[in-house]
């Protein structure tokens, strides 16, 4: 055996021990290992879009952190989204409004005066009733509903939303006030009362105004 052979023997010898293997190995941690594995992912996505990128220059880095936010900031806006619609949902309760045909054979307007007139009467809840089964009504006259005994609140705030926003907002605090006061503990003050008729009355003659009659609909 020559003294090469042998020297690159003793070479690979002590190469082998423990003390110089470990420059061979990843010593990084798990967090750098993920990273880099990120960088190697974006990377590989951004030369298919034709955006040379190296994840090793700091233009590199920059672009990829970037993207990275900008995903993660859509990932929590749609997160809270998602919370928000099923808070909505849960505030809304399941039941229907409408609880006879004789309810929806009434004009709004019969509705208005009843509701007036319970109001005198010192009964509250029966007249905050009336009076949103009067906004009910007006929707459906306007085309903007389509009313059944059998949808909840929750469907025509639902429906609104594809139709007008503004309004669907405005429909859904007024529907929140008259569940809490028809299926809820909540005592309907003569104060309480005033505020929700002025807010609904409103909303009643902006829907007149800003909504033409088409004819009425469906009310079976």
């Amino acid at each position: 055996m020559s003294a090469y052979t042998n020297a690159r023997e003793e070479m690979n010898q002590i190469l082998n021990q423990e003390e110089y293997q470990v420059y061979y190995e990843d010593n990084r941690s798990l967090l750098e290992i993920i990273w880099s594995n990120i960088k190697e992912w974006f990377t590989d996505l951004l030369s298919k879009l034709n955006i040379p990128v190296s994840s090793d220059s700091a233009i590199g880095n920059t672009i990829i952190i970037t993207v990275m936010a900008i995903l993660a900031i859509a990932i929590i806006l749609l997160f809270l989204l998602v919370i928000m619609n099923i808070v909505r949902r849960r505030k809304l309760r399941s039941s229907q409004p409408l609880q006879s045909n004789r309810e929806l054979e009434w004009s709004y307007e019969k509705h208005l005066r009843e509701a007036e007139k319970q109001a005198n009467e010192g009964q509250f809840r029966i007249a905050t009733r009336h009076h949103f089964l009067a906004l009910l009504l007006i929707l459906r006259e306007r085309n903007l509903l389509e009313v059944k005994r059998w949808k909840t609140n929750w469907e025509y705030y639902d429906e609104l939303r594809k139709k007008d926003k503004d309004l669907a907002n405005n429909f859904y605090q007024a529907a929140l006030f008259f569940e809490q006061a028809t299926y809820g503990e909540r005592k309907v003050e003569e104060n309480d009362y005033q505020t929700y008729y002025t807010t609904i009355n409103e909303l009643i003659s902006a829907i007149i105004e800003g909504f033409p009659n088409e004819g009425t609909g469906d009310s079976s």
